[in-house]
């Protein structure tokens, strides 16, 4: 499991980000694409990998409380990650 990527925010979109890290760019979605910004400086952003039998989606979270929070509610019944 992943905890977290440090990279550089190459590109938002109104569903995710593009993480650039090492050359690899990759699509984590946020609920909030806009609070990341786009500069030459790495941030890290703290993730949850989610499996299904269709796609490996990855959300991205600022804190680990944000992590955290959507942890537990993605533990209710009925509520999904997006």
């Amino acid at each position: 499991m992943y905890d977290y990527f440090k990279g550089k925010v190459t590109r938002q979109h109104h569903e995710y980000i593009v993480l650039d890290v090492n050359g690899i760019g990759w699509q984590i979605y946020t609920p909030n694409p806009y609070i990341f910004r786009i500069t030459d400086e790495d941030q890290q952003i703290f993730v949850h990998m989610h499996v299904r039998e269709d796609a490996q989606l990855l959300f991205g979270f600022r804190t680990l409380e944000e992590r955290e929070l959507f942890r537990k509610l993605i533990q209710v019944s009925g509520i999904g990650p997006k």
